[in-house]
């Protein structure tokens, strides 16, 4: 009787490190998921200011025929800066938050996964960028909530912490988190689709006002094949880049809603419930990851 007591014991025990080392390793999963969606955000962050000035230029050359071609050039770089002005002003903050995000993920799957992460090492490097990046209003309070999240990262690195100090310190900077990931949403997916529909409107109406000036004149006809294979260039990387920024905003989606699921539940992250908490989020951000990577 002893005997199998104590094989129903031990049993017990496996049982519940089994469980454990696979609660850990969903949430391993999940953050890694995340991390690589994050990772591709850049690319979006960085086009934003880029497709809102293509589209400004285009849509500003008309009213300055007048002008000779340096002057015209260098007033329609002008008012198209001056019209991004607030992206210009926005990208450095958002490429720092989305750095942040991306270590942050990056050190939880580390953690759960081995019990230990080196990122987080440059935290303080990273602070220091945050509060250069900080140059609007919008951005010092993003920059407010990255610099707890990079805090965090530098404890996440330091010698000793290992991965049963996660669910306490998570909770600290989880308000901080979702609203870092807010901000990347809206501006990775609504105002870049946004400026990308202004641009692809502005090509194609440039495309129609050539055929409007060419139609009469026969010897232009190589003129508007070449403008037409133009355009169907263009339109073909803008439905990618729109593509993508639809793409970015549901990967955002389902890093919130896997975060707050994560971080929900009463347990701790090594807690049995947690991968049917977790694996719908992080099948999905696999599936968005696929879709994502082809496009950079």
């Amino acid at each position: 009787m002893h005997r199998l007591r104590t094989r129903a014991v031990l049993l017990l025990l496996v049982s519940l490190l089994l469980l454990s080392s696979c609660s850990l390793d969903s949430v391993a999963k999940f953050a890694s998921q995340s991390s690589q969606a994050l990772a591709q955000g850049p690319a979006i962050l960085k086009d934003i200011e880029g497709s809102c000035i293509r589209g400004e230029q285009s849509k500003a050359k008309d009213p300055y025929y007048g002008l000779d071609q340096s002057a015209l050039a260098a007033k329609v770089q002008a008012d198209a800066a001056k019209a991004c002005k607030a992206y210009t002003d926005e990208t450095p903050s958002l490429l720092v938050a989305s750095k942040t995000l991306t270590d942050y993920f990056t050190a939880i799957s580390q953690l759960a996964g081995t019990g230990k992460t080196s990122t987080g090492k440059n935290a303080d490097q990273d602070k220091q960028a945050a509060q250069n990046a900080a140059k609007t209003r919008k951005s010092i309070t993003l920059m407010q909530s990255v610099g707890k999240i990079i805090g965090l990262i530098g404890k996440m690195a330091s010698e000793g912490y290992r991965a049963e100090h996660l669910q306490k310190d998570l909770n600290s900077v989880s308000s901080d988190v979702e609203t870092v990931l807010a901000a990347l949403g809206t501006v990775g997916s609504v105002d870049y689709n946004t400026v990308l529909t202004v641009e692809q409107q502005e090509y194609e109406r440039q495309f129609n006002d050539l055929g409007l000036l060419t139609a009469s004149d026969p010897s232009t006809n190589i003129i508007r094949v070449l403008a037409k294979s133009d355009e169907i260039t263009e339109a073909r990387l803008i439905a990618a880049k729109h593509a993508a920024a639809t793409a970015y905003g549901e990967a955002i989606n389902q890093i919130i809603g896997g975060h707050k699921a994560l971080l929900a539940h009463t347990g701790k992250l090594d807690a049995k419930d947690v991968p049917v908490l977790i694996q719908p989020y992080t099948d999905s951000l696999s599936q968005i990851v696929q879709k994502l990577i082809p496009l950079f």
